[in-house]
């Protein structure tokens, strides 16, 4: 009768066994609440003292929010990688400790599973490939070369009652797209982008004393091409700006897909509060249509 059993149901594999009595660990959860605001620099980070080898963020369409979790050791030190967690987002690394910082998202958590010796993939629900250009060894050092890749910094001091604004502005006959590789402000600034208008922005230098620069990353390069810096300062956000997401202070922000700024468009870092002193800075890339 077992011969009977064993050839209609299939055997359990091997570790199975291990699973049950417990001999494996099991996969564990935790929520966190992102209607409140967490930062380094407010003093308002949360520190978790979870540990494992395996993170994953859960799926939810709906409810999962995002923030930037930092994958420590029992000593919290400037070693650990801020990682910037989506939906979907599988980490394999060793932590003892989890540090989260994130933007308020009223009515959203962040979700994720952990555990140790968990090897979690994309199921069904999503899919991992690779496409486009793949250069491990050059690490884009031949865009660099090229005079494809720019750095931009901008300096605006504080204005009683204003707020205070840069973008980078890619002109209508650039025939390239710029990709945002990644951000930086010193302060919680709204992110987001202008279409086929700067209306309410001012080209030239930096305004009150300030200063910027948008410059290739190869020393002695070329100045991207047709591609220019507005600012903004005045009490309201200005109009047509689609936001899109939050800087956190002083954490560099590197979006799981890129941000990519046709012509006749610009990016634009405004600060979330009045009377505000801003550093801005970005990477950006330069590519033909």
């Amino acid at each position: 009768m077992a011969d009977l059993y064993d050839s209609i149901l299939q055997r359990p594999q091997v570790g199975f066994n291990a699973v049950r009595d417990g001999r494996r660990a099991p996969i564990f959860w935790y929520d966190i609440d992102l209607s409140t605001a967490r930062s380094i620099a407010a003093g308002t980070a949360e520190i978790l003292p979870l540990a494992g080898d395996s993170f994953y963020a859960d799926l939810d369409p709906v409810n999962q929010g995002e923030a930037v979790v930092t994958f420590q050791d029992t000593n919290l030190t400037s070693h650990g990688a801020p990682i910037f967690v989506t939906r979907g987002h599988i980490v394999n690394v060793p932590f003892t400790k989890l540090l989260i910082e994130n933007a308020a998202q009223p009515g959203k958590r962040l979700r994720f599973f952990y555990g140790v010796g968990l090897d979690f993939k994309p199921g069904s629900s999503s899919s991992v490939s690779v496409s486009g250009e793949v250069s491990v060894i050059d690490g884009g050092k031949s865009r660099t070369l090229a005079g494809q890749v720019f750095g931009m910094r901008s300096f605006l001091p504080a204005v009683a009652g204003s707020l205070n604004g840069v973008m980078v502005w890619n002109q209508s006959t650039s025939g390239t797209n710029l990709i945002v590789k990644s951000y930086l402000s010193n302060v919680p600034a709204s992110v987001g982008f202008m279409l086929a208008s700067t209306a309410g922005w001012t080209p030239g230098s930096a305004p009150g004393g300030g200063a910027s620069l948008i410059a290739s990353k190869m020393a002695g390069g070329p100045a991207p091409f047709q591609v220019s810096l507005y600012y903004f300062q005045a009490p309201a956000m200005p109009g047509g700006v689609n936001i899109f997401g939050t800087a956190l202070a002083s954490v560099p922000m590197v979006e799981p897909e890129p941000i990519v700024i046709p012509p006749n468009s610009g990016f634009c870092m405004i600060t979330d509060s009045l009377s505000t002193t801003a550093i801005f800075t970005a990477h950006v890339v330069q590519e033909s249509i």
